[in-house]
């Protein structure tokens, strides 16, 4: 249309040298057009550059930087909006208050996936935005992520939960109290350091074995089969390739006894597998980074001890510093020099 002929024309100038000064142009002009088709007005984006020249900076730097983000606003049109909003917000979200936010967009929902895939979309990208432009310490920046992931973590859990109540009744304790099934997050979530690809590595727990419920129950089951389910559910409502692809990966393999192991672990068996000295030491070594997700369950606070005494439980050998070496390396094996992770140096 000629208004959208005539917004381009006033920053075309402008626009093709900002992307003429990036690393690498032609992938820049490529990543903005693929956003910009897929945007319905464009007039209304060329017509922000021209009265807002620090958008438009903004955005041939989005093009240049992360892909990832491009690919957000190209699935997600509606959230060009978010570019200016991350210029002018203050500060990022607490956990808090992302909480309060996704348990409103999901009040009365009937269908969740799409509200919590743009809600995690939503919040990568203003946080992904921030990130570019250094408003951000590194620290706070991972942060956030850790709390966007906890968050989506903690309401599918709540809803897949309720599921398997109306089914089988909830499970309690011998004094009649609820139990729940509390996640232990490791590796970057556990560390409150993952990057906006990391996969989601969770040890699945609950109080006690047993078998008693409250409510109506049709099916009979244990407390090991009801929580083993749930993790089970949870898993997949996460980590399915849906319509709106995945929400997280998430890594389970550091239960104890590893992928032929129960999904849920009672607190009792998780105890007995260290104890025991069944736990090698790259397991302990994994338990360094270990944080409850809820802290409002009952058992976080005897969780928190059960795990210091377990990382703290057996003596400092120096042939420990061998075998971590010996990790480290073959870690490396087999790595490219540019893999920042498992390559030398990583």
């Amino acid at each position: 249309p000629r208004r959208c002929r005539h917004f381009l024309a006033a920053i075309a100038k402008q626009l093709l040298t900002e992307i003429a000064g990036t690393p690498q142009p032609d992938e820049t002009l490529l990543n903005l057009d693929k956003i910009t088709d897929s945007l319905g007005g464009k007039s209304a984006l060329w017509e922000l550059f021209s009265s807002h020249p620090p958008s438009l900076k903004l955005f041939v730097r989005l093009g240049a930087s992360c892909e990832y983000l491009c690919n957000i606003l190209t699935r997600n049109p509606g959230m060009i909006d978010e570019l200016t909003d991350a210029l002018i917000t203050h500060e990022l979200p607490s956990r808090e208050l992302l909480q309060a936010m996704l348990s409103d967009l999901l009040a009365g929902a009937e269908d969740v996936d799409p509200i919590i895939h743009s809600f995690k979309d939503a919040h990568h990208l203003r946080v992904g935005v921030r990130d570019i432009t250094g408003q951000d310490k590194i620290v706070r920046t991972h942060r956030c992520l850790s709390d966007i992931a906890e968050v989506c973590v903690s309401e599918i859990l709540k809803l897949e939960h309720q599921k398997l109540i109306q089914r089988f009744g909830q499970p309690v304790d011998s004094q009649g109290q609820p139990m729940f099934l509390n996640l232990l997050a490791l590796g970057k979530l556990g560390g409150r350091e993952p990057n906006y690809h990391s996969d989601l590595d969770i040890v699945f727990l609950y109080d006690i074995d047993g078998a008693e419920f409250s409510g109506a129950s049709r099916d009979a089951t244990s407390h090991q089969e009801f929580f083993s389910r749930l993790a089970a559910n949870v898993i997949k409502a996460i980590s399915g390739a849906g319509p709106y692809g995945r929400l997280y990966e998430i890594d389970s393999r550091l239960r104890p006894t590893g992928k032929s192991g129960s999904l849920a672990t009672s607190l009792k068996e998780f105890r007995r597998y260290f104890q025991e000295g069944h736990g090698q030491l790259w397991e302990r070594l994994a338990l360094c980074k270990a944080r409850p997700l809820d802290e409002n369950h009952s058992i976080v606070r005897g969780l928190k001890k059960l795990i210091f005494d377990l990382v703290t439980s057996h003596p400092w050998q120096a042939s420990y510093a061998h075998e971590v070496v010996s990790m480290r390396l073959r870690m490396q094996e087999g790595a490219s020099p540019r893999n920042l992770k498992r390559g030398h140096g990583g």
